[in-house]
Formats: C-alpha cells, sequence, structure tokens
C-alpha cells in the first residue's frame, strides 16, 4: 500500500512541485500555517530519507571516489562563486543576492535523487553525491555564505552550522539507525 503511494507521488513528481508553486504564489496564506514547523517538517524528511536508505548506499562512495571529490567540488566551489557573481552583477538587492548564494551554496539534497531515479539516471552515484554534500554542509555551507554573503547580510556561521546539524545530519543518521535496527520493516 505504501509503496503505491510512494510510486504514485514519485510518477506525478513534477505536478506535485509546479502546484505546490502555484499554491504558494496565487494562494500564499494557505501555506502559512506551515511556516512554525518548517525546521521539523524538513528534519522529518531527512529522516524519511535516511530510514531509505542502506549502509550498502555508500559503497559507490568508495567506486568512485574520482566521480565523487569532482562533483563535490562543483557543488562546494563553482556553485557558490557563480551564486557570487550573478548576484554581484546583477546587483541584487541583500536579501535576494542571499538567496542566490544560498541555492549555490547548499546541496541539492533529496530532489536530485528522485530526478536522478526519474530519468533513470546513475541513483547510487547521485545518493553518494548527496550524501558526501550533505555530511559535509554543516561546515561548508556556512563558510561558503559567510565569505560569499558578508557583504550583503550578517552571517552567523556557528548559528547555521548547528542549525544544518540539527535539521539534515542528526535526523539522517537517526533514520538509517532505525532502518539497520528494524531491517525491512522500515
Amino acid at each position: 500500500m505504501l509503496n503505491k503511494i510512494f510510486d504514485y507521488v514519485s510518477k506525478f513528481l513534477v505536478l506535485w512541485v509546479i502546484l505546490a508553486v502555484l499554491v504558494g504564489y496565487f494562494l500564499p496564506n494557505i501555506l502559512l500555517f506551515f511556516k512554525n514547523y518548517t525546521e521539523w517538517l524538513f528534519a522529518f524528511t531527512m529522516f524519511g530519507i535516511g530510514a531509505v536508505l542502506n549502509f550498502s548506499d555508500f559503497i559507490p562512495i568508495f567506486k568512485k571516489p574520482q566521480a565523487l571529490l569532482l562533483g563535490t567540488l562543483a557543488q562546494f566551489g563553482i556553485m557558490p562563486i557563480l551564486g557570487f557573481l550573478i548576484a554581484k552583477s546583477l546587483r541584487l538587492p541583500s536579501d535576494l543576492a542571499l538567496g542566490v548564494i544560498l541555492v549555490g551554496a547548499v546541496p541539492g539534497a533529496m530532489a536530485s535523487n528522485v530526478i536522478s531515479y526519474l530519468a533513470k539516471a546513475d541513483v547510487a552515484y547521485s545518493i553518494a553525491l548527496t550524501t558526501t554534500s550533505t555530511f559535509l554542509s554543516p561546515l561548508l555551507t556556512p563558510l561558503f555564505t559567510y565569505i560569499f554573503a558578508r557583504t550583503f547580510i550578517e552571517i552567523k556561521f556557528w548559528q547555521m552550522f548547528f542549525s544544518i546539524i540539527k535539521m539534515v545530519i542528526l535526523p539522517l543518521l537517526f533514520g538509517l539507525e532505525i532502518k539497520y535496527l528494524f531491517k525491512e520493516k522500515v
């Protein structure tokens, strides 16, 4: 039953995203209820990802270290610099500049895995890259945000660091542990 629900959601993922964007844009008050629960919802999502991963999903990290290193370098090297250059060249206001830089400095997370799956791409590589960038994100995301966005807005490195640990790393590890303890029941 649960697999049918996941298959249905995955099959129409693009439509769900478009619908959510349209509702958020045209009827933002409907979604304001979730504003106070954003951190909890994100943490729950990361727990869910951890609960569907297996420790064997990490094997590609060791099988393709060059590809993984290149992907991680692109994620944390090229993307934040591009975000900064776009923000500077377009002379964006501080809040928009911060958003563009953050888009470049934050890992793609679960969306890349779902899109890789739907595109019949190398899902193991996507998971390995996402996992690596997720575990590096508590340090690198605040660092690059601080480096590139501090000219636009005050960046609190340690606050961002611990927030990522709380919302991403701990729920992901907890989900992995639950999956390991309960095997196929999860």
